[in-house]
């Protein structure tokens, strides 16, 4: 069966309409959504903070009413900028088309536990966590995975922190039966040990399509000495056939770009 995914870090839809028209223009072609730095709220009375749409996991229901929207919280009262005084909560989101069924669904913390940061610390400490959907794929099951890692110390370098949070990835995906698809924003860099830990068991699909850039023109150090070009990896098992992998240059939904897998 031939799939599409699309795996995102929407920086809280800080771009607004280039963002929702990303994920309008591709929603016809796609099977699943990963996104990460999703926004959540009940206070409907504020409809932004801090350049941050914090109801952005509602607008993208509504926006893709043919897909099951799963969300994954990982830390509350935080905005883009950091520490707030009302309820809001940041984590991940999946979106699965409808007529692919959910198995299960989950999440497991990488670091810490949920709404462990330190009020005070804004995104220094924030807790890290991997959620996942299970989907049927043919006779077998896929599990697809989707991440957003440690972001300080902000050089993307291995830590002990970092490389642990890779070994309770891994620790997890030996318990998973069938294929699986890890996405999202690891903030290493693609030399470091964290990412490399990975490949006995994953293809690194950036490493393979040799791909150049994942952040894109509008990140906030680009054309910079302090420029870093990666960020997001996409890593699938030996059972997954890819026909393409593209990382669109041009494209400016956020300060990441959106990595599309197509497979079988």
């Amino acid at each position: 069966m031939d799939m599409k995914l699309v795996s995102l870090n929407i920086w809280g839809a800080k771009m607004g309409t280039a963002f929702t028209e990303f994920v309008e223009e591709q929603k016809s072609s796609t099977d699943i959504f990963c996104f990460q730095e999703v926004f959540n709220s009940p206070r409907t009375d504020i409809p932004e903070s801090g350049e941050t749409r914090i109801h952005i996991f509602e607008e993208l229901k509504a926006i893709l009413p043919d897909f099951s929207a799963e969300f994954f919280p990982i830390q509350k009262g935080l905005d883009l900028n950091g520490d707030v005084d009302f309820e809001v909560e940041v984590g991940h989101a999946i979106f699965v088309r409808t007529s692919t069924p959910i198995i299960s669904s989950g999440q497991v913390f990488t670091r810490g536990k949920r709404d462990g940061g330190k009020r005070g610390e804004g995104w220094q400490n924030i807790p890290t966590a991997l959620s996942y959907v299970r989907i049927p794929f043919g006779k077998r099951m896929l599990s697809v995975l989707n991440f957003h890692g440690i972001p300080f110390p902000a050089d993307k370098l291995d830590t002990e922190a970092r490389l642990e949070q890779s070994r309770r990835i891994l620790e997890f995906l030996e318990g998973e039966k069938g294929e699986i698809i890890l996405a999202g924003d690891f903030n290493l860099m693609p030399d470091t040990e964290s990412v490399s830990m990975f490949e006995p068991l994953l293809r690194n699909l950036i490493k393979e399509y040799d791909i150049t850039m994942t952040r894109s023109e509008i990140n906030p150090y680009y054309g910079t000495p302090e420029q870093q070009n990666f960020a997001d990896y996409t890593f699938v098992s030996k059972g997954i056939a890819v026909s393409n992998f593209t990382v669109p240059a041009d494209c400016v939904a956020s300060d990441h770009l959106p990595m599309i897998l197509e497979f079988s």
